[in-house]
């Protein structure tokens, strides 16, 4: 059988093909609540817990569980129970939790007026369709407790969800199993959907040539990974990315089709043994989990050389800044939840560097870190980007910024490039105990660097240009918001110069463009990055260079000071 794709330059191997699997598709129902789709869920589950090692949940010395989960096997299976954690300390238990999309549509949430009754049981029938079909997902794959956001933290106390959020992490790792509603726009969208069998399996065609063997070619999607699970309607809020990569596996309810994810294997209904990797190119829109050691079973055994390394497969940090694009293309209800909404993920990958967190930022990447650009001053949707109100970051992290969040990928590790600054005091103050989630007013990042004059000014036919001292072409810049562009009081400071093989020839500086604050008049906040990539620029800006392959430095005697960004 060979496969075809309308996608150009995209072929399937014949170690591809083999993950087609007909006689194990033939037995889908028209509905995704069919036995047959529950038994393949059950299948991939078992074989997980079994066999792939990298899934298998954190050790720890005592088995975590989240304050308060949800029976669904009490006396009458007509009902579920809200239990109490504390109050069963005796009782092992395991738990699944589950991933949906709140909507705008109100449904039944835990407060401090119904959380008694709760406990006491409350109808099944009476849930919203997502949570009412969760529990029943639940049940069919043998398992009793769930852990739902709405119905498991107590939505009127902002103490138990600041406590709660901050546990975000323990929750999801330590689940059996992440259920996500991917298909849903709400909680009244389901988990189960009704579909045509002959959508989602290959449309095979026969060919018949007078004198050659008879040949199949089956015709599918090469687009059947985005378009169901990253595309997905789930998949677009910002919660719900830390709550997939977390937990050790996650199935997906999709809207065609249910799918499987952990750190081993990818599959469908479609592909029930494993999706081809042909999905997963690097050229192609990739799934952010990319089984990283990150979030495998290892993860709480730190290793003390894992830090900077040549490719994103090993490198925290260039992994960070996939996860903060990723991010950056979601949605969240409340725009302070910025910090809080990725506070699970920067407290898994604090765990593994031990490195210090600075409102999105890592201490031992500051220089890479500090380098972000928002592209095209755009958020994902579009619309223009913008630092919104309330506070929620200081304007040197990009948790400040709502818009699409490129880091930067180069190590300024001393081989190919250096930092140009040195800090001298950091300072975020966390709002609770929660060292990874949200912040107070009141950051600021000091440091000592060489800072510039510099303007943006518009010249013929309106095109914007940036002017750093004497420095007036050839200098590549991006504002985090197109407000910045009314600003005249401005400066400029390199924060890392690179030389980088075969170009020696074509030395280079990026750095941050800084408007004195009109609040502190001796502080700056930062209005974007900038790039200047020949060897005079960089002479121009202090750096002085003894050889032609060697970096540049600033002379003894440079006209360095201690600034203060906000």
């Amino acid at each position: 059988m060979l496969l075809l794709s309308t996608a150009q330059n995209l072929t399937l191997t014949a170690e591809d093909i083999k993950h087609l699997q007909y006689d194990e598709v033939h037995g889908i129902g028209s509905h995704t609540s069919s036995e047959a789709t529950l038994g393949l869920a059950r299948t991939w589950l078992n074989r997980c817990r079994r066999k792939h090692s990298s899934c298998k949940p954190l050790s720890s010395k005592e088995e975590f569980l989240p304050a308060r989960l949800i029976d669904t096997e009490p006396r009458q299976r007509s009902e579920w129970r809200l239990r109490i954690t504390a109050k069963h300390k005796d009782e092992p238990a395991t738990y699944m939790t589950l991933s949906h999309r709140w909507g705008t549509v109100p449904f039944l949430n835990l407060t401090t007026k119904n959380i008694r009754e709760l406990e006491a049981g409350h109808p099944l029938s009476a849930l919203e369709k997502t949570f009412r079909e969760a529990v029943e997902i639940v049940r069919r794959l043998g398992e009793r407790f769930l852990w739902i956001d709405s119905l498991c933290i107590v939505q009127d106390s902002l103490r138990d969800w600041q406590e709660q959020s901050a546990a975000m992490r323990d929750i999801y790792t330590h689940s059996v199993c992440n259920i996500a509603a991917t298909g849903a726009a709400d909680s009244h969208g389901g988990c189960y959907f009704e579909r045509n069998v002959s959508d989602i399996l290959p449309c095979t065609i026969p060919k018949n040539s007078q004198g050659s063997p008879s040949i199949d070619f089956a015709v599918v999607s090469m687009d059947l990974w985005t378009d169901d699970i990253e595309r997905a309607p789930l998949n677009q809020r910002g919660w719900v990315l830390q709550e997939r990569l977390l937990a050790p596996r996650t199935l997906h309810f999709a809207a065609q089709q249910i799918f499987w994810e952990c750190n081993e294997m990818n599959a469908c209904e479609m592909y029930p043994k494993e999706l081809p990797s042909t999905y997963f190119l690097e050229d192609r829109q990739p799934s952010i989990r990319c089984h990283h050691p990150l979030f495998s079973a290892n993860a709480g055994k730190p290793d003390e050389n894992f830090g900077r390394q040549t490719s994103s497969a090993q490198d925290p940090y260039m992994f960070w800044g996939r996860i903060v694009y990723a991010y950056s293309h979601c949605r969240l209800t409340r725009s302070e939840d910025k910090l809080a909404a990725a506070s699970g993920l920067a407290s898994q990958l604090q765990q593994m560097t031990k490195d210090n967190y600075y409102a999105g930022l890592w201490s031992k990447d500051l220089a890479g870190q500090l380098l972000w650009s928002v592209v095209g001053c755009a958020q994902a949707d579009g619309s223009a980007s913008r630092r919104p109100e309330p506070y929620r970051a200081p304007t040197w992290s990009w948790a400040s910024v709502d818009g699409i969040i490129k880091t930067n990928d180069l190590p300024f590790d001393g081989s190919f490039g250096k930092p140009l600054f040195d800090v001298l005091d950091i300072r975020t103050v966390p709002l609770t105990g929660d060292v990874t989630g949200q912040i107070s007013k009141g950051a600021y990042l000091r440091i000592k660097g060489v800072l510039t004059k510099a303007s943006i000014v518009c010249g013929p036919g309106g095109v914007t240009r940036l002017k750093i001292g004497r420095i007036d072409s050839d200098i590549v810049f991006r504002l985090d918001t197109r407000s910045g562009e009314s600003f005249s009081d401005l400066s400029c400071v390199p924060i890392g110069h690179y030389m980088l093989p075969p170009y020696q020839d074509r030395p280079s500086i990026q750095g941050l463009i800084l408007h004195r604050s009109e609040v502190e008049g001796h502080s700056y906040i930062r209005l974007g990055t900038f790039r200047v990539e020949s060897r005079a620029h960089c002479q121009e800006l202090g750096l002085e260079f003894e050889g032609d392959e060697s970096l540049g430095s600033y002379p003894a005697d440079s006209a360095q000071r201690s600034i203060t960004i906000l």
